[in-house]
């Protein structure tokens, strides 16, 4: 249910308003009951924390009411006490606030300066998706490294293909500076001749060709064959801002990092489990 508010002559205010489009944000507005205002929808990948609960906690928000603008945002520009909100469809509508609480300033506008921007040296995550086209079936659901460069990658049953089945496509996860992205020894050319290596290191094969000559009992395998599908770039670190007299930024922390044990509690199975019982 989506409720508009349109700037000509008629204001919705609000006490307290939740600005973010993270799993965070879901989630402090949920736990406290405040509206949000999603300035993006990037739904968490199966992979990243906090991703069973994004539906859920979408769906709590909604049905108390507190998704006003539920994801038709394309843009919010910030001004003392108002949210100024382009919309897909309806155009531009303005809700007032008391005390807003900001998560992250994508599509945002007005937050003044930042007090630490993302800089080049600071890593961003990388997803690599690979489309495999021989070498589907195997055991392994994920395969972690000692490298920055394809730290992790995550099989999961391929989309390209209909119906109940058991064959796997994946997508690496690496953690790159600016610098790093530019540089050909990170590139997809070399992504796929590093993943072919770690595949052959853990038995993964391609497709069944057979049996051998001399052995006529000893299986023959064609070779794994890999197609890098798309890359996509997703920021970690967060512009910090410093905080006003009505507007607090809580979403300064690192988010998806390869080293973020102080996070770990707010997206435990346990803790959003007790979250969303109390709904």
């Amino acid at each position: 249910m989506v409720s508009m508010f349109r700037i000509s002559g008629r204001i919705k205010r609000y006490d307290k308003l939740v600005l973010g489009s993270g799993p965070d944000a879901l989630l402090y507005a949920c736990q406290n009951n405040i509206p949000l205002i999603q300035n993006g929808l990037r739904a968490p990948y199966f992979f990243e924390e906090g991703g069973e609960f994004w539906g859920p906690m979408n769906l709590t928000l909604s049905i108390m009411g507190n998704l006003p603008f539920g994801d038709k945002v394309e843009s919010v520009r910030v001004t003392d006490d108002s949210l100024k909100i382009n919309t897909k469809d309806y155009g531009f509508y303005e809700v007032g606030y008391d005390k807003l609480f900001v998560f992250d300033d994508e599509n945002v506008e007005g937050l003044g300066q930042p007090e630490e921007r993302l800089k080049d040296k600071d890593k961003r995550m990388v997803l690599d998706w690979v489309s495999v086209k021989s070498g589907m079936v195997h055991e392994h659901d994920e395969i972690i490294t000692d490298s920055d460069f394809i730290k992790k990658i995550h099989f999961y049953r391929s989309e390209r293909i209909d119906g109940n089945h058991d064959k796997k496509d994946l997508v690496c996860i690496s953690y790159l500076n600016k610098g790093e992205l530019d540089m050909v020894e990170y590139s997809n050319s070399y992504l796929r001749l590093k993943l072919l290596q770690i595949m052959k290191e853990y038995n993964i094969r391609g497709e069944k060709n057979g049996f051998t000559k001399t052995e006529p009992k000893r299986q023959k395998y064609r070779a794994v064959k890999i197609e890098h599908a798309k890359r996509e770039i997703i920021k970690i670190k967060r512009n910090k801002y410093k905080n006003t007299e009505n507007i607090e930024f809580l979403g300064q922390n690192v988010r998806n990092s390869p080293n973020k044990q102080e996070n770990d509690n707010l997206f435990s199975a346990d803790y959003l489990s007790k979250v969303w019982g109390m709904f």
